[in-house]
């Protein structure tokens, strides 16, 4: 709990207000930012909720979980945690751009050697200010498109003597409602952003400087 509120700082999301009374208790509140990521994430919401099912068998996976014997109970499922397990389908650094990656190649998906070539193509064509300094790593990327299809957000398809990785229809359905908060809470946070991904990411040339 402290390494997740101490990331949530860090992102500029929550701040901690210390009490002035011997006694009084240490409280978190949420800052203007990350008032307007709760409201934003409603896409996200609401694609957890209608696709309840596949997000927990999905989480399971990620989990390294046995599968459950049956459905989930409609019952079951909470804005809130529903909310949370689809965030962190995405979790992982690469996880997001590779599936931004993905999607962006269209329906016809892409095979991993174009993959790894147009990520590292546009880190090595990066400068200035947002220079990336952290290659894709071949390793890592093959990783990662793996736990992707295990978790059911990308199909790997095989063209002998090629393969190509495209979104699953889950997959698409997360993808859609990710840009909806990008196109609207992200564009208009662009620049606090770009700052706290720079000084928590190690991403880029400002992080080093």
């Amino acid at each position: 709990m402290s390494h997740l509120l101490g990331h949530l700082r860090d992102a500029g999301l929550i701040v901690r207000n210390r009490g002035t009374l011997r006694g009084a208790h240490t409280r978190y509140s949420a800052t203007e930012l990350g008032t307007g990521l709760v409201g934003a994430l409603r896409p996200v919401t609401d694609w957890a909720v209608a696709d309840f099912g596949f997000v927990v068998a999905a989480t399971r996976v990620r989990l390294g979980l046995a599968p459950l014997d049956g459905l989930v109970p409609t019952s079951r499922c909470q804005e809130r945690s529903a909310t949370n397990m689809a965030i962190n389908l995405l979790a992982g650094l690469w996880t997001n751009v590779l599936m931004v990656y993905v999607d962006s190649a269209g329906e016809g998906g892409i095979g991993p050697q174009s993959l790894e070539e147009a990520v590292n193509g546009d880190i090595k064509a990066s400068s200035g200010e947002g220079r990336v300094v952290r290659p894709l790593p071949h390793g890592t990327m093959h990783a990662t498109l793996k736990a992707l299809v295990a978790r059911g957000l990308l199909l790997r398809v095989e063209y002998p003597p090629q393969v190509r990785y495209s979104l699953s229809t889950h997959g698409r359905g997360l993808m859609d409602a990710w840009w909806q908060v990008a196109d609207t809470w992200g564009i208009a946070n662009d620049n606090k952003l770009f700052r706290i991904v720079a000084k928590t990411s190690g991403w880029f040339q400002s992080a080093e400087g």
